[in-house]
């Protein structure tokens, strides 16, 4: 396994939040890999990251994503996915490569999650 890259957060420097209650998709197939991460990102810097988690509730794997801005910002987002040996690669969020912010918005639900997806 190669070495997990470092991504630094500092919450206290921000305002608002978004999240996304998502599936991570790699390739066809969805992402059991507790290792898998997403990472989300301004002009590369992070705004928010998460592990894929098991929930035993729905007996299904989710990654629950919170990420946050400067108040009334109007950033862009792009998602970096960490998998695939620890290399990070760029990811979709509902096919869309970048999503603008909207503040205090939840993107997906437990019986619709938003998908993350990484072509192979």
């Amino acid at each position: 396994m190669e070495k997990e890259h470092i991504l630094e957060l500092d919450p206290s420097r921000y305002s608002q939040s978004m999240s996304i209650i998502g599936k991570v998709k790699l390739g066809d197939f969805f992402t059991d890999d507790l290792y898998d991460k997403v990472v989300a990102a301004v002009n590369g810097e992070v705004r928010g990251k998460a592990s894929v988690i098991y929930d035993p509730s729905f007996k299904e794997y989710f990654v629950y994503l919170t990420f946050i801005v400067i108040k009334l910002a109007k950033k862009i987002f792009h998602f970096i996915l960490g998998c695939f040996r620890g290399k990070l690669k760029e990811a979709s969020l509902n096919s869309e490569l970048t999503i603008p912010y909207l503040a205090d918005e939840v993107i997906g639900t437990y019986t619709s999650p938003a998908i993350l997806t990484i072509p192979k």
